[in-house]
């Protein structure tokens, strides 16, 4: 065993899930292969450790790549801390794209009128580039988005310290649209993944080149993901990994054929998948 996850939520006497040593070097490889990170990356931690995002965001993912990591003074800094250390890789909560969408609309609000209706403007080019980038699109540029880009995106980024970031990552709890939709019309494209700490973290994962607002993207390498439809609307899923469940130990769990897992994700089609609820 290399790391125990206890799981939040749970209710009566505390479970722990055991990651084995197997399970965390094969995510953190297959994780950093997907996203082609590489010893010249560096990664910004701010989430308690003790849960299995941050723990491969921060150590074992890091570890497997070369990277660096920088460490949050904490949530009150992280604005400063992501100014300063300008990661090229960012997993964002719900609740953190929220506030700093939040911030933004009211530092927007206090611009003149030129500068409110120049954002608009590039806001309307950037949304559009949006859709178009989205699986299943055409991925053309609007015209003047290099424009909006130089004059607006770029220096919004850069006030974020997302200016080098490659890859912007939400996952741990569903993510509404609309945040979603703002960022992109501001040249920030957030991926959703999907995972859970039996899994040793991500199970699917949108990509830049790949994906769709709503969706928590395709399975990752190597991962089955099998869907069965029924009254209450369960995706039962299954990984390759080895079997991670504490209580797989004891003798009175009945081991099923599958080792299936109960989640609360739906196909929307053959290789996305999305979590409720439905405004998701």
């Amino acid at each position: 065993v290399c790391t125990l996850i206890y799981t939040s939520g749970t209710t009566g006497p505390l479970k722990a899930v055991m990651i084995t040593h197997t399970n965390v070097i094969w995510t953190a490889d297959t994780a950093m292969q997907l996203i082609q990170g590489g010893p010249n990356d560096v990664l910004l931690s701010y989430l308690p450790l003790s849960h299995v995002a941050e723990q491969l965001i921060s150590i074992h993912g890091p570890m497997a790549m070369g990277a660096c990591t920088a460490f949050a003074e904490g949530l009150e800094q992280l604005g400063d801390n992501l100014r300063e250390v300008r990661p090229t890789y960012f997993l964002g909560v719900p609740r953190v794209w929220e506030k700093i969408q939040a911030k933004m609309v009211a530092a927007g609000a206090q611009n003149p009128p030129l500068k409110k209706k120049i954002s608009a403007w590039a806001r309307g080019i950037g949304a559009r580039f949006h859709r178009n980038s989205q699986a299943g699109e055409s991925g053309l540029k609007p015209f003047f988005y290099a424009v909006a880009n130089k004059i607006v995106y770029g220096k919004v980024k850069k006030l974020l310290g997302l200016d080098r970031c490659k890859l912007l990552v939400t996952g741990a709890a569903p993510i509404s649209r609309d945040v979603l939709n703002f960022f992109g019309s501001l040249g920030l494209h957030i991926m959703e993944v999907y995972g859970m700490s039996e899994c040793s973290g991500p199970q699917t994962l949108c990509q830049p080149d790949y994906f769709r607002v709503g969706s928590t993207g395709p399975a990752i390498s190597s991962c089955e993901l099998k869907i069965e439809h029924d009254e209450d609307r369960d995706a039962f899923i299954q990984n390759l990994q080895e079997a991670v469940f504490c209580y797989d130990r004891l003798p009175a769990f009945e081991k099923k054929d599958d080792a299936k897992l109960h989640s609360i994700i739906d196909a929307i089609e053959t290789r996305y998948f999305r979590q409720h609820p439905e405004n998701h």
